[in-house]
This record gives C-alpha cells, structure tokens and sequence, in this order.
C-alpha cells in the first residue's frame, strides 16, 4: 500500500446488499467473514455465531428479495461483488445521505500500530482527515530522546527493543510490537546524549574520553 494512502482514513461507500429471501444468510455469512462491510442495524451487534440470524431477521424484504443498507470500503467492492455473485446476491452502490458521516475505516493493515493506539486515546480520526498516527510516532520518539538525551542509556534502549524483536522472552512477548518505538527512542537518545556531551548521567564524559583519569561526577 502507498504511504501516502497509509496516511488517510479509506474512502467509503454507501451500499445496498441484496439476494434472494432463501440466499440471505448466506450473503450474510460471506460478508462476515469478508469483514468488509459494516452493517445499519437496528441493534449493537456482538461477534457470536447468532450475529447471521439476527442480522437476516432485520432484512428489509420485498417480494423474493431481502436486503440491508451498509458501508464498504472502496477498495473492497470488487473483491465483495464478486464473491457474492455465486449466490445470487449483490451489491448496488448508494448515493450519500445528507448530514450523514461516513465511519472512519484506518488503514492500518493487521495489527493496530503503537503509534495508532497512542493517537486514539485522543479519540477518533475524523472521516476524510488526515491520520495523524505515523506523524505522531516520530514525534514521539523524537521528543523522547530530546529529554532522554544519553548515549549510554541510549544503547540500553537501543538492545532491549531488539530482544522485544527477537521473540526469545516470552514474559515480554506481549509487547513485541513496541519494540520499533523502543529502538528508535534510544537511537535518538544516542543522537541527542552525544550532542549533550552525556552518557550514563556523566555530563563530562566527551571531555574525558581515551584519557585514564576521568574527574568524579557532579553531585
């Protein structure tokens, strides 16, 4: 996927699932597993096995057919269209109703970033807005090692976030995927301690390097 269409909520469709009374669940059980398509219902639903049934009982029906109004990403209509069409069901794009905001669908592929996580305890991006997740993740970092500047502590950082990337701990397995914001931290720590003249808290460390005599730490 491009980065700069990373960057952006994915543009959505208005859509109208349809098929016959007798193929209804069907459709329902394929658009599930597709994952695709986010259902207007009349209800919150859940993520159990009963979701199909409840979800073909809310169907509008006329005549032999039965159908539901959702939104699908752009991208994943043709994809959609085609796996419905041995069923007999299909899709049929909707114009946009007025006043009515599209639901933010992310582009983030598998799962969420770190960074994702960090921006939407803010909230959610707005349809149609930039995300601001990838901007906020090198902000982050860089500010880290700004305040964190040191280049001992800095390579700390640095070994750490590769044993999170090796997998080898599995106490610390749970937070494997931070391990590209932990690394980045202490490389930039490294950066800005090496700037500050610092590591490991001695301020005086630049001055004295190669020399066998060091003078003791401020206190």
């Amino acid at each position: 996927m491009p980065w700069r269409e990373s960057l952006s909520p994915a543009r959505m469709e208005r859509v109208a699932l349809v098929a016959p009374v007798e193929s209804c669940r069907e459709m329902l059980a394929e658009v599930s597993l597709s994952a695709a398509v986010e259902l207007d219902l009349p209800y919150t639903p859940g993520d159990g096995p009963e979701e199909v049934e409840r979800a073909a009982a809310s169907a509008a029906v006329s005549g032999p057919v039965a159908g539901l109004v959702g939104w699908v990403p752009n991208r994943a209509l043709p994809a959609l269209t085609a796996t419905l069409a041995p069923l007999g069901a299909g899709v049929v794009p909707l114009a946009h109703p007025r006043g009515l905001q599209p639901p933010t669908l992310l582009t983030s592929p598998g799962r969420a970033r770190l960074s994702r996580t960090l921006v939407d305890t803010y909230g959610t991006v707005p349809y149609a807005d930039v995300d601001p997740s990838r901007l906020a993740a090198l902000a982050y970092v860089v500010m880290f090692g700004m305040m964190f500047g040191d280049v001992g502590h800095g390579v700390i950082l640095v070994l750490v976030g590769l044993v999170l990337r090796s997998g080898r701990v599995p106490r610390l397995a749970k937070l494997e995927r931070a391990w590209r914001f932990v690394t980045g931290a202490g490389l930039v720590s490294v950066v800005f301690g090496a700037l500050y003249g610092e590591a490991f808290a001695r301020p005086d460390w630049s001055r004295c390097c190669g020399s066998s005599r060091c003078p003791a730490p401020s206190r």
